[in-house]
């Protein structure tokens, strides 16, 4: 079998790169566990368990089965927290979860019942500055106690079950330095129970676990994140690099990368430096600037951001008739990017920066129509409109992705000519195929027979006069095979050609054949 077959040809080098960056996160665990009624000490069904990020912000959500059981799929590495939920009610807090590209964590979290009359107060302090730390969230694991410390980092909870339970707190601060939520046991026995005095690593702490050496004199280190400019995922394994002037001190400069979380460390860069960072994932760029003062510890998130334009194509047609429409005027605001369809309804626009934009359509006998689109990066992307002489309600502006493969391959150009028949991968995804052969007879003109060898049964493809159709796969005509070999989800895009007309690049026929454009069938 050719290897074209056995191994399906991914997009381009290109169209990999702008996908790069919503794929860069490392894998991470699941979290697979049981939700217990510590009263009954039986599970809790139909409950909703929540993956919470350290900002409180929801990630992946499961609901209980009949004996309490859930599991949940994190979407990237890091810190997070489980939050349970029952008719709209709070139920519990577990403890932190550090998740990681590793086997399933198992997690089994108990419901305590309230503890009635019951407090437990304390403080939280932040060690780096030396000051009370305002607005840290403190919960105890396992309940559904938590509370927010005041401007003196204060902190009162209420009704908290009795025994050995686990307090934690979260706060902006120790996620800007990536730093875990800090935990802390404590012996609840009632109204006896002593305050609980929490409080963040030290400055020295923190930085030698991010150095492994003590802080150097007038040093700092730089924490932060590394992220995608839309997303905000996290990106694993970006290169940042460091240079810097400050006064009294060589120009220097240090390179690092960001670990699975998508965290980096810089160590060592001198206090009161005007800094460029420079960061790098899968050949595209971005850069910022900062200064330094006299803080050892600088938080620093850093972004980036795909600027690759993309490419447009589309037609206007009429609403009623679906006729083209020539001579409207297309443009995008903001932009110094406008044309004129053609007699066709065509319009195409080159180089277009990623971003939202107002798309205008202009005629005189249609009026003007408008719509927010946006231009994702390196994409090529089909804009469809329908336009109406009268006043009513009219489908929004159709606005689809092109695959750059097919772009690059012709296959876009030669269905806008009518040369042959097509069908796209979202096209064959809709008519529900078993094998390749069920899209094939969709297609008038085609016949699909089977052929006896050699104790199997193979389907070939016959044109008009039950000619044998020749197969290209990828742009090389290959020989004769059962095409049901392939599976329909590999396949990017068909073209039919029929007869002595089909594209003399890949070959002479005088039956015709069938271009199949595959993809990697792990591509989403």
């Amino acid at each position: 079998m050719p290897a074209a077959m056995s191994s399906p040809r991914r997009l381009s080098a290109l169209l990999a790169v702008a996908l790069f960056l919503a794929a860069a996160p490392a894998a991470a665990q699941s979290v697979r566990g049981e939700l217990i009624d510590g009263g009954t000490n039986t599970g809790i069904a139909g409950a909703t368990v929540r993956l919470m990020d350290p900002a409180g912000r929801e990630q992946a959500r499961a609901v209980t089965d009949a004996a309490g059981h859930f599991a949940i799929q994190a979407p990237t590495v890091g810190d997070y927290y489980l939050q349970a939920e029952a008719d709209d009610d709070l139920l519990a807090f577990s403890a932190p979860l550090a998740l990681r590209a590793a086997a399933p964590v198992e997690r089994r979290l108990v419901v305590a019942p309230p503890g009635v009359g019951i407090s437990l107060a304390g403080t939280v302090r932040d060690s780096t500055r030396g000051a009370p730390l305002a607005n840290a969230m403190v919960v105890v694991a396992g309940t559904d106690r938590a509370a927010l410390t005041d401007a003196a980092g204060r902190f009162v909870l209420s009704n908290v079950p009795p025994g050995t339970r686990t307090l934690w707190f979260q706060h902006p601060r120790l996620d800007s330095l990536g730093l875990r939520p800090i935990t802390r046991t404590a012996t609840v026995r009632g109204q006896d129970t002593p305050e609980i005095a929490l409080a963040t690593p030290s400055t020295r702490t923190i930085y030698t676990d991010a150095c492994g050496a003590d802080a150097e004199q007038g040093r700092a280190v730089v924490i932060g994140f590394v992220r995608d400019a839309r997303s905000g995922i996290r990106l694993s394994e970006a290169g940042v690099h460091f240079q810097w002037a400050a006064p009294s001190t060589p120009p220097g400069e240090v390179t690092v990368q960001t670990d699975a979380a998508g965290r980096y460390r810089a160590c060592g860069i001198p206090m009161k430096a005007s800094v460029r960072a420079v960061v790098s994932v899968g050949g595209l760029t971005d850069e910022a600037w900062f200064h330094i003062g006299t803080d050892p510890l600088v938080a620093f998130d850093l972004e980036i951001l795909d600027r690759t334009p993309a490419h447009i194509v589309g037609q206007v047609v009429d609403h009623e008739t679906s006729e083209p429409i020539a001579a409207a005027a297309v443009s995008l605001h903001g932009l110094r990017v406008g044309g004129i369809t053609d007699a066709h309804g065509r319009f195409h626009f080159d180089d277009v920066p990623p971003g939202t934009y107002l798309f205008e359509v202009r005629h005189i006998a249609y009026g003007t129509t408008t719509d927010s689109i946006v231009i994702p990066p390196d994409a090529s992307l089909r804009i469809d409109v329908r336009l109406a002489k009268q006043a009513i309600a009219l489908e929004p502006i159709t606005v689809t992705v092109q695959s750059e493969w097919l772009e690059n391959a012709g296959f876009y150009r030669r269905r806008e000519l009518g040369l042959g028949r097509f069908a796209t991968r979202a096209e064959i995804t809709e008519m529900h195929p078993l094998v390749v052969t069920d899209v094939l007879r969709r297609f008038p003109g085609i016949t699909i027979a089977p052929v006896p060898l050699g104790g199997l049964t193979q389907y070939v493809a016959l044109g008009r006069g039950n000619c044998r159709l020749d197969y290209v796969i990828d742009g090389i005509m290959v020989p004769a095979f059962d095409v049901n070999t392939l599976q329909p989800e590999w396949i990017e895009g068909l073209e039919i050609h029929l007869g002595p007309t089909a594209p003399l690049q890949f070959g002479i026929t005088d039956c015709g054949m069938i271009i199949i454009w595959t993809r990697d069938p792990g591509q989403a």
